[in-house]
């Protein structure tokens, strides 16, 4: 039997100077959800964090109470203005973070995280936005079986406009947000109805689904290296009361004269937007409006495949390695997530040719690549009364979609920026090193002058440099690359700014080999 370890985190008690009173209980109930036997487990209790902050903020306004003049009411009224942005927003009001990693069946490794929050700061702007109601989420009907990756959620669009209002007025400047509102209401008088009723037309769902298409590839050029990939899709479902948005959108394309074509296809209006043909990837934006879901694709295809699934029930809903994934989710959620294998099969190969090009990140391209190999996950996000509950499984150990992503771009960064930002640095040098170089003449044309030097007389640079040059020798160094000065120049010298350049700097300019 394998030997399990239980990592158990409970920070702030050195730090802080926190720890159980005697009599008290030493760890909150929500440890009780949490796979106790697995091979990580975190408990982290937060009001010590809360306190450190506000004793920080404390200090800070002491600071300022110190400081005198303009800058000391500057520095307090900053410091009220962040309190009162974390009470009102109810970023404080957490009070416990937990999570678990365990072994599970089928090979998979389940995860568990739970936030707790004070129940009484429910009204807070935090709680309406992080998370949405418990529902039966019925968009992942609509999401085809070829789909890579797939979430799910509860929103509320109204609360969370409402919250962005009451923060611009809450706590921009009386003329910001006057600019604000008139901004808001000439965008209404254009849409020719309130955001608010477009908002309260939207059933608190949407879903965000990624296809790769099982028949067509794509290739196109990065770097060195010709890359292929399956043809992805895009396809978004908003649940809707009414069409109010849809409609606003038909029209506002039709008075455009966006080049629009309806097609009926099973009972359907197919909307297409008929964009000029694109050798790479077909795009031809495709909306729908059924009975409850405004569905939105990058072309035909997917919106039929969506509601063919919906229909059929045969979409990704129905496989067996999503069933495998959600078995145990309740019926009511508050969001869902899914990425298959395909979804890293492709981004990793696609990285891994691009790392490749630097010889100097093959290396680790290469263990990036054998931590995600076969890389899936699935899992679900419940908010309850008075925290927020997650479940999801993974193929590895390793992190949840928005880490691993995370990690694959600073691939892709390495690979494809890396060389960008060293051309641009590079470049950058170049025009400080010719900067310094101008500097330097203008100082020995001021240096001849009053030393009244006749032409040709030598100019000695270390004493120029001391004198004229507001930090001397030291100043004239870029970066770790120092300047190989001359002993002198002479008095009325055509040398040019580049020319001298390239003397004090010969790594940045290096001789073209004949």
């Amino acid at each position: 039997m394998k030997k399990r370890w239980v990592a158990g985190i409970v920070l702030m008690g050195c730090l802080l100077g926190l720890g159980a009173q005697a009599g008290e209980k030493p760890m909150n109930a929500s440890i009780k959800q949490l796979d106790l036997d697995g091979n990580f487990l975190l408990f982290l209790k937060t009001d010590g964090i809360k306190q450190y902050i506000l004793n920080y903020l404390d200090t800070i306004t002491q600071v300022g109470a110190a400081t005198p003049g303009v800058q000391g009411k500057i520095i307090q009224d900053g410091v009220t203005h962040i309190k009162s942005a974390l009470d009102w927003s109810g970023l404080l009001s957490f009070t416990s973070y937990a999570t678990s990693r365990a072994p599970a069946e089928n090979g998979l490794i389940r995860h568990i995280n739970i936030t707790q929050f004070d129940p009484t700061q429910t009204d807070k702007p935090i709680w309406h936005i992080i998370e949405g109601e418990p529902r039966i989420l019925k968009g992942i009907d609509y999401v085809p079986d070829n789909a890579v990756f797939v979430c799910d959620k509860s929103v509320n669009l109204t609360e969370c406009w409402k919250t962005i209002e009451e923060a611009i007025i809450t706590f921009t400047k009386p003329r910001a947000a006057d600019e604000f509102q008139q901004k808001i209401a000439l965008i209404e008088m254009m849409l020719g109805t309130k955001i608010t009723a477009i908002t309260d037309s939207n059933d608190h769902e949407i879903f965000l689904s990624v296809q790769y298409s099982k028949t067509k590839k794509i290739s196109f050029p990065i770097g060195l290296t010709p890359v292929t990939i399956a043809e992805p899709s895009l396809l978004i479902g908003i649940k809707t009361k009414s069409p109010l948005l849809s409609s606003i959108i038909f029209k506002k394309l039709k008075a455009a004269g966006a080049p629009m074509t309806a097609i009926q296809q099973n009972n359907q209006t197919f909307h297409i937007l008929n964009l000029p043909p694109n050798q790479t990837i077909t795009i031809q934006p495709t909306l729908v409006q059924t009975k409850e879901w405004l569905l939105l694709g990058t072309n035909p295809t997917v919106i039929q495949n969506a509601l063919d699934a919906a229909t059929k029930k045969n979409g990704i809903a129905s496989t067996p390695l999503y069933k495998k994934l959600l078995k145990d989710a309740p019926e009511k959620l508050s969001a869902i997530e899914f990425v298959s294998p395909e979804l890293f099969k492709e981004y990793l190969n696609t990285l891994q040719k691009l790392m490749n090009q630097d010889p100097s990140m093959a290396s680790v391209s290469k263990k990036i690549f054998q931590t995600y190999t076969d890389f899936y996950m699935g899992g679900y996000t419940v908010k309850r009364k008075s925290e927020i509950y997650s479940k999801y499984y993974t193929s590895q150990s390793g992190s949840k979609i928005p880490e691993m992503v995370s990690v694959g771009y600073v691939g892709i960064l390495a690979a494809i920026a890396l060389p960008s930002f060293q051309k641009a640095r590079i470049n950058t040098q170049k025009k400080m090193a010719i900067n310094n170089a101008r500097m330097i003449i203008c100082a020995t044309d001021q240096y001849a002058m009053e030393k009244a030097l006749p032409s040709g007389a030598p100019i000695p640079l270390k004493t120029v440099i001391s004198t004229y040059v507001k930090g001397g020798i030291n100043a004239l160094n870029i970066g770790n690359i120092s300047p190989n000065l001359p002993k002198e120049l002479k008095v009325d010298d055509p040398i040019t700014p580049a020319q001298l350049a390239a003397i004090l700097y010969p790594t940045l300019f290096p001789q073209k080999r004949k």
